[in-house]
């Protein structure tokens, strides 16, 4: 019982360490997540009030606003600062793009990143898992094997001792029996005067 309970507290700890390392790598991902669409909103809007102030400085002759409202007036034939103005809108909106697009580039490469780092922290949550279970797997085996050998011994002790008391009971036993037929008186005059007085009371009985 006691292994069981060593093997069951590792196997948690295990369990609790790739639970960390998994909230760990999921904060990261949300992190990520978190800059990338914070980024991008921020770009957009710095890449479209750059557009409308030159939009504003373009159409400073053909356009005016008033109270949010336009009042168009003659349009003058194109001229090198309206195509330089619309070079530099689209300039800026290119610049704008390729910001967003360099944003959006770093952070799927940290993603990718984390990604990786999360797969590599959990493979080495399940290797360490893996060992600490094959330790407490061979260290139950040991401790089952070295219970048994001592009960062995010890059976084969409780063997020996037994055989012992018999063969001792056995040898106090052949003891008691010599002495019994040892200690019966011999006389073998009486037997034969016996014998001989059977025999004529015999031959008697005969006639």
């Amino acid at each position: 019982m006691h292994e069981e309970k060593l093997n069951n507290l590792q196997c948690c700890k295990c369990i609790k360490n790739y639970g960390l390392v998994m909230k760990q790598s999921t904060f990261l991902l949300i992190l990520s997540l978190l800059l990338i669409f914070a980024f991008e909103p921020m770009a957009y809007s710095q890449s479209r009030k750059k557009a409308k102030e030159s939009k504003l400085v373009q159409n400073d002759d053909t356009i005016k606003y008033s109270r949010g409202k336009k009042i168009r007036k003659e349009k003058p034939l194109a001229n090198k600062d309206s195509l330089s103005s619309y070079a530099l809108i689209r300039k800026s909106q290119k610049e704008a793009s390729e910001k967003v697009r360099q944003a959006k580039m770093e952070m799927r490469q940290k993603l990718n990143g984390a990604k990786e780092e999360m797969r590599r922290k959990v493979a080495i949550a399940k290797e360490k898992a893996r060992i600490e279970v094959e330790k407490a797997k061979l260290k139950a085996k040991e401790e089952v094997d070295k219970v048994i050998e001592q009960e062995r011994k010890r059976i084969v002790k409780l063997q020996k001792e037994l055989q012992q008391k018999v063969e001792q009971v056995r040898l106090e036993a052949y003891k008691n029996f010599s002495k019994t037929i040892n200690s019966k008186p011999k006389n073998p005059t009486t037997n034969s005067t016996k014998r001989k007085k059977s025999k004529s009371i015999d031959s008697t009985e005969t006639k």
